[in-house]
């Protein structure tokens, strides 16, 4: 039975999210594209008062204050990226990924950009996966502006920003759809009302106050080559991540989590002493739904 309501979530969510689909931004030199039984976590709120009071009857007595409830995300995934790698750093609100960024570079990369810059461009693109297209904006709002984008267009290279990405925001903000959320290299999230849920009232994130919107978050070995166009020469950057979204499930009165999985290939132009993202293809598969764990 568990199996084919995980199947059948699955196809739901592969008709939301879509899977194997390619995104390429053209290049500034005109190309388009770069090609080259876990446990259930129930902890809600502080424990109660430790001074007793007369019990209410059985029929009234309020859940307890652990009980799982689709209002509000558990305290368990409180914090910056729970789940998180141990080598990444945090500073107050801020991760550094760069500690948990393993790097595997063909010898064109070294020898065009040096070690130490490949390293500095694979860490870039990790930073752009983890916090633009894993992001708190992926939960599902009833209306967008272009403000709630500029993160996500401030990592685009000028000239393709210009060009392309901003009047992919402005569609999506005047159509939100999956498919414009695709062109985007985004998680932006649909609402949800089947078994699974997102927490709180639909299309706020009232459910998610003081809690991470994504945890666990994960990704391969970094590939490195390059890309050697007309312009200025592109670092490849190829891995696969992935991150979960606390969901609620509505059938077993419990807290789960929504597990997406991204197949990323970016390509990196160097600006000044960074990195912008030149072009992304990125391949979706279908999310899959477990009872919440954090790692």
């Amino acid at each position: 039975m568990r199996s084919r309501v995980l199947t059948a979530m699955a196809i739901a969510v592969i008709l939301v999210v879509g899977f194997s689909v390619a995104i390429g931004l053209t290049r500034p030199d005109g190309s388009v594209g770069d090609h080259a039984a876990p446990n259930v976590v129930t902890s809600r709120s502080p424990a109660a008062s430790a001074t007793p009071s007369a019990p209410a009857p059985s029929t009234d007595a309020p859940p307890p204050a652990d009980r799982p409830t689709r209002d509000l995300a558990p305290t368990d995934v409180q914090g910056v990226w729970p789940g998180r790698p141990g080598k990444a750093k945090v500073s107050g609100q801020d991760i550094d990924w760069c500690p948990a960024v393993k790097v595997s570079a063909n010898s064109s990369a070294t020898s065009v950009f040096g070690t130490k810059r490949v390293r500095s461009g694979a860490c870039a693109a990790v930073t752009f996966v983890m916090e633009q297209r894993y992001s708190r904006l992926s939960l599902p709002k009833a209306t967008y502006k272009t403000g709630d984008f500029a993160d996500a267009v401030a990592w685009i290279a000028p000239q393709t920003r210009d060009a392309f990405y901003r009047s992919r925001v402005a569609a999506y903000v005047a159509r939100p759809s999956q498919a414009n959320a695709r062109q985007l290299g985004l998680v932006l999230l649909p609402p949800m009302n089947g078994r699974y849920v997102f927490y709180g009232p639909s299309l706020s994130q009232k459910g998610y106050r003081d809690r991470a919107v994504w945890i666990n978050p994960q990704w391969s070995t970094v590939s490195v080559s390059t890309s050697l166009g007309r312009t200025a020469p592109r670092l490849v950057a190829r891995f696969t991540a992935s991150a979960a979204v606390p969901v609620f499930d509505t059938a077993r009165r419990s807290d789960a989590m929504m597990t997406v999985p991204t197949g990323a290939t970016l390509t990196m132009l160097p600006v000044g002493d960074g990195w912008k993202v030149s072009s992304f293809v990125i391949d979706d598969t279908a999310p899959t739904v477990a009872p919440l764990k954090v790692r």
